[in-house]
């Protein structure tokens, strides 16, 4: 599994190297751990309304298995 660009402006993609259409639930938490996001089936999130900072995504697929989960940096 794999989360590009890192570190990312505006739009992250996330792809499993296996299969380029799968898609993705996901939550996306501030340093503190509260959830700022939470997607459905997605591949690609546009993150842009972010401040500049270190975010922690969870994936997992769409029957929500855990899959893993990433440390991301937005910059401008």
């Amino acid at each position: 599994m794999i989360v590009y660009p890192n570190p990312f402006k505006n739009i992250i993609f996330i792809n499993d190297q296996t299969n380029n259409n799968q898609f993705w639930n996901l939550k996306l938490y501030n340093s503190e751990g509260k959830i700022l996001l939470e997607e459905k089936k997605v591949n690609q999130l546009n993150l842009e309304f972010l401040e500049n900072g270190m975010y922690i995504i969870h994936i997992s697929d769409v029957n929500n298995n855990f899959k893993e989960s990433f440390k991301i940096s937005k910059f401008n």
